[in-house]
């Protein structure tokens, strides 16, 4: 969401020194300011093209090596502002680039197409299009293409002996890169092979590399548009030829699509394109053996580049191209995008489930259903949000299941969600089943346990209404409050106070209060504080496999006891803390560790954080300090 922040805090040279000083983040500076800025900066440092897309900034590019490939950016079609009334404006290569679509010109209707009554066996789209050709372009390199391929032409009978003449001239011509020659060489190349059909399969290796090979060059926005609007009609006329068995394709425009070092918006394009292939996989004829071979191949082909500096553009181009291929016409969701997003979701593999490494493709999911969920609208999603629902409710692959569904309650901040009750009762549900695979969850990577599932579930039970919440509320309590989640629900509920402070108070304190001890809990500020945000857990949770005992030691500091009120004060009612503030909490934790439930919880408890603190608690000359530093407090269970 780049449009919520202003430009001057987004842009690379936000923090970096410019002709008119150091410039902050927060600082704002006019526009004519802003110009003379750039205009600096690029002479400073020129750049290809001068795209100045995601992390490739225009200093930050000569400092100091990039650690990553880029970022593909949202296209600016549909957006509501103000045509301009000038006839002739200039634009800059990235406005150009936001505004190309490679599946526009499939759209469009072709001028030079054959007449429903002129389909006799003498004519042909080439030919048709060299005539068309013939009195809009008169540049040298095209017409000498015209004069060696004019006799070669001259009827379907004629292009179809010549062929391979035909061919090498397309490519020995496109191969030149001539701009003023391309979009008619490209045109007819498309014109070529849907006059050839099932017999351009010969020459549909060559054609794809030529395409390729152009695509992944620096050219002009014009060269850009008219090399993947060839693409796209080439997919468009062969498509029944590929779509069978598009990982020949896939491999040959995979570097487009993020996989060698290409700018972002090839990526996108690339991505766009094969969208495309993609819908006429999951048609119901393919949807059974094509798509599936396809999907765990680009799986093993993303998961071969983990942990390199392409990854994290070619995951992106991946996602793009899904998520293409799932969105329809407008703000709608295609037909075949059920299947297709279902599909996804069956070919993550299980290792991605015991959350003990990368989850490489499950991201690759729920990008592609972030970007469907902006895509649509709270009538088109709901084909995908049954769908999900119906799969999660089915109680096989729960930890996949719960980020999906967490997902989609945290993107729009839920408002495409037609069917909470449905979606709490699956997440609940997906909750008693993982609890049930006790050594499953004990294996877990703690800090996967913490992003994957309990940030997840929080989210859905911050964003659900209450009418939705309350009737799977002793169920989730049920599952929450057993092990292996048991250690689990005080962060959980610190996580839910945070995003919506009202429903922890509302629905879990009283729960929450159980699993501390009692006389801290009596403290009249807890209910008043309500939202446990300042404890400072979060990142500790990322590092370390703690438990409530620990997010209780943590509070100590952060919850005012009850102390003498001032009189002086400039707020009466307001509490003063003592001096000796922190040997009163040292005292109420030692009163809290010799109480007879406390005793009880932390001699049996199974968790190590529990009895390393209880055992601290229960000896007098401990300090609190002593405890912050033992190791054992932050032993792993």
């Amino acid at each position: 969401m780049q449009d919520s922040v202003p430009w001057h805090s987004r842009h690379p040279l936000s923090y970096r020194l410019s002709p008119l000083g150091w410039l902050s983040p927060g600082q704002k500076i006019s526009r004519t300011e802003g110009r003379r800025f750039l205009g600096a900066a690029r002479a400073l440092t020129p750049l290809e093209n001068d795209t100045h897309n995601g992390d490739n900034g225009l200093l930050g590019a000569a400092t100091m090596p990039s650690t990553t490939s880029g970022r593909i950016f949202k296209t600016s079609r549909g957006s509501k502002k103000t045509l301009h009334q000038k006839n002739h404006r200039w634009e800059s290569f990235s406005a150009k680039i936001s505004k190309l679509h490679s599946l526009d010109p499939l759209r469009k209707v072709r001028r030079h197409d054959l007449d429903a009554e002129d389909l006799d066996a003498t004519t042909s789209y080439l030919r048709n299009g060299l005539d068309k050709w013939a009195e809009l372009n008169i540049s040298r390199p095209y017409m000498a293409f015209k004069r060696e391929v004019n006799p070669l032409t001259e009827s379907l009978a004629q292009i179809l002996y010549h062929e391979d003449r035909i061919m090498d001239l397309l490519a020995k011509y496109i191969a030149q890169h001539d701009k003023e020659a391309l979009e008619p060489l490209l045109d007819l190349l498309t014109a070529f092979a849907h006059d050839l059909g099932v017999r351009f399969e010969k020459h549909y290796p060559r054609a794809l590399e030529l395409i390729v090979g152009l695509a992944s060059k620096v050219h002009h926005v014009e060269v850009i548009e008219w090399t993947f609007a060839a693409l796209a009609f080439l997919f468009k006329y062969l498509s029944k030829l590929l779509v069978p068995n598009l990982r020949p394709t896939y491999d040959a425009v995979a570097s487009l699509l993020g996989k060698s070092r290409v700018p972002g918006h090839i990526a996108r394009f690339a991505a766009e394109a094969m969208s495309f292939l993609v819908k006429k996989a999951a048609a119901p004829s393919h949807k059974d053996k094509a798509l599936p071979l396809f999907l765990e191949h680009v799986r093993k082909d993303l998961d071969g580049t983990a942990g390199t500096k392409q990854f994290q553009l070619y995951s992106e181009g991946i996602m793009t191209m899904f998520a293409e291929a799932i969105k329809g016409v407008g703000d709608g969701v295609h037909s075949t995008g059920p299947d297709i997003f279902a599909a996804l979701l069956r070919h993550v593999p299980e290792d991605e489930l015991k959350l003990l490494g990368q989850t490489v493709w499950t991201g690759v999911c729920c990008g592609v259903l972030t970007s469907i969920i902006h895509h649509s609208t709270l009538d088109t999603f709901k084909t995908i949000e049954t769908r999900v629902v119906e799969d999660a409710a089915a109680g096989e692959r729960s930890v996949l299941f719960i980020q999906v569904l967490g997902t989609m309650s945290g993107v729009r901040k839920g408002t495409r969600i037609n069917d909470w009750a449905a979606l709490v009762k699956a997440l609940t549900q997906s909750l008693v089943n993982l609890s049930a695979q006790k050594g499953q969850v004990e294996a877990m990577d703690p800090s996967q346990v913490w992003q994957k599932i309990i940030v997840n579930t929080a989210i859905v039970w911050s964003r659900a209404p209450m009418d939705a919440i309350l009737p799977a509320l002793s169920t989730f309590n049920g599952a929450m409050s057993k092990e292996p989640l048991m250690r689990w629900y005080i962060l959980f509920c610190s996580y839910l106070a945070d995003l919506n402070s009202e429903r922890f108070r509302g629905l879990f304190l009283k729960d929450f209060q159980k699993y501390g001890p009692k006389p801290f809990l009596s403290v009249p500020s807890l209910t008043r504080l309500g939202s446990l945000s300042h404890i400072g857990l979060r990142a500790q949770m990322k590092t370390c496999s703690v438990c409530f005992c620990r997010a209780w030691w943590k509070l100590a500091d952060s919850l005012p006891l009850e102390g003498k009120r001032s009189s002086s004060s400039r707020n009466p009612g307001r509490t003063r803390l003592s001096a000796n503030s922190s040997d009163s909490r040292t005292r109420l934790f030692q009163r809290a560790a010799g109480s007879e439930r406390t005793q009880k919880l932390g001699e049996t408890s199974a968790c190590p954080s529990i009895r390393h603190g209880y055992e601290f608690w229960s000896r007098p000359q401990y300090t609190r300090q002593r405890m912050q530093e033992s190791p054992r407090f932050c032993s792993r269970n």
